[in-house]
């Protein structure tokens, strides 16, 4: 599988050491509710492997000046249990010390160009809790828009979690 833009590469089986460390990465836990367990990551992993293997889109490996990886962007099929489901949406998580230096932003525009191509869908979504306003400026960045209506608390955090409600953003006829 080829690149869609030169910090973006498929993952690799030897990349899992890389992986386990973005998501145990307490600035990135954080806005994922708090730490995985070791199957968490492996499964996540094996899924970010067969997704791009099987359907030909989904998670890349962002990788530093020296190829290894320090975050994950790409598309992803929405959780069966959220309100927004079936959707695909957009996700990323980048270690913080590269945060602010445009890892995200300008390969997720080449992931959604390259998604207009395959997918063909009238839009594509991204969501976050609401005090994560970082997320919230690329969705802006990138095009998407703000769904208010569209917003909703997630299922699998409990009442009194700080991030349990969450934005939707839609970008249309991507």
């Amino acid at each position: 599988m080829e690149t869609l833009h030169p910090r973006l590469r498929p993952w690799r089986e030897g990349d899992l050491p890389a992986f386990r460390l973005i998501q145990t990465d307490p600035d990135i836990v954080h806005w994922l509710a708090g730490p995985w367990t070791d199957e968490q990551v492996e499964a996540a992993f094996a899924r970010m492997l067969g997704g791009l293997r099987e359907r030909g889109w989904g998670m890349w490996a962002i990788v530093d000046d020296e190829g290894v990886p320090v975050g994950a962007a790409g598309l992803q099929p929405v959780r069966e249990d959220l309100a927004c489901a079936p959707a695909i949406e957009v996700a990323w998580r980048l270690r913080r010390a590269h945060w602010g230096r445009g890892y995200v932003t300008g390969p997720m525009r080449a992931v959604l160009a390259d998604a207009a191509e395959r997918l063909q869908g009238e839009e594509v979504i991204a969501i976050t809790s609401v005090p994560n306003i970082r997320s919230q400026a690329v969705m802006d960045r990138l095009g998407f828009r703000r769904d208010p209506a569209a917003d909703f608390d997630h299922p699998a955090l409990d009442a009194a979690h700080p991030l349990r409600r969450h934005v939707l953003y839609r970008l249309k006829r991507f």
